[in-house]
């Protein structure tokens, strides 16, 4: 689970959070949706402990020690190991050793044939699969999305989202993703939360999760003009 109580994060230029509070359960999916700057990003910074809270505090986990991993916009793989070797790094993190769920990892991203490629020699969707692979390789009870599918066109996009329903509903990590894309927001989390100017606006239910065919029904899309709507009211104006 995550549980953020009145959280926030000074940065001078803007960009921060002024006292989040966001509660996720054990194996359930939230998305965050927001405009650029509103402190999307740097949320989950906080929760992957690579920038420390200026006042309140989070819980990962029950016991506030849960695994976690994070999926960034880039995937920062290095071009000087293999996709093997790059998967290898996640398992590296928490000392294990490759077994059968990295192997079945691999083989559902469909980056197995690929484990001698070099990243300089795959695709953004591809990398980004790895990128994937790495971090669920060392079995985070919590994942962190930061907008992993931002630079993929349309098509390899949504079948990014697709792998990532299958995965959740596969391994039944508590997920927190933040995203650009409405339809993504939906489709991929059971709540989607409206941020603004460092703070959570509103969060929104959605029924249709986790239905894979849910961008064919008209109540999707009825849903995604409601965020519309209530992001449009969190927009900066002027």
């Amino acid at each position: 689970m995550v549980r953020i109580d009145d959280l926030s994060v000074a940065y001078p230029g803007g960009g921060g959070i002024d006292h989040v509070t966001l509660t996720v359960g054990t194996g359930e999916t939230c998305s965050i949706i927001g405009p650029s700057g509103c402190g999307k990003t740097t949320l989950l910074h906080c929760l992957a402990g690579l920038i420390p809270p200026t006042s309140g505090s989070f819980h990962l986990g029950t016991d506030g020690r849960a695994r976690v991993g994070l999926v960034q916009q880039r995937d920062a793989l290095f071009p000087w190991l293999t996709v093997e070797q790059n998967v290898d790094l996640g398992l590296r993190a928490v000392g294990r050793q490759r077994d059968d769920h990295v192997r079945r990892l691999m083989d559902s991203l469909d980056i197995d044939p690929l484990r001698r490629a070099y990243p300089g020699n795959l695709s953004g969707g591809e990398r980004q699969r790895v990128a994937i692979a790495r971090t669920l390789a060392s079995h985070p009870e919590v994942l962190l999305l930061d907008e992993p599918s931002s630079a993929l066109d349309a098509f390899t996009r949504e079948s990014l989202q697709d792998l990532l329903l299958a995965l959740q509903q596969e391994y039944r990590f508590t997920c927190l993703s933040v995203t650009h894309h409405i339809e993504e927001a939906l489709f991929l989390a059971q709540r989607v939360a409206v941020m603004g100017r460092g703070h959570i606006a509103t969060t929104v239910e959605n029924p249709l999760y986790p239905d894979p065919d849910a961008r064919t029904h008209q109540r999707f899309y009825a849903l995604a003009v409601d965020l519309r709507r209530q992001l449009g009211e969190v927009m900066p104006r002027g």
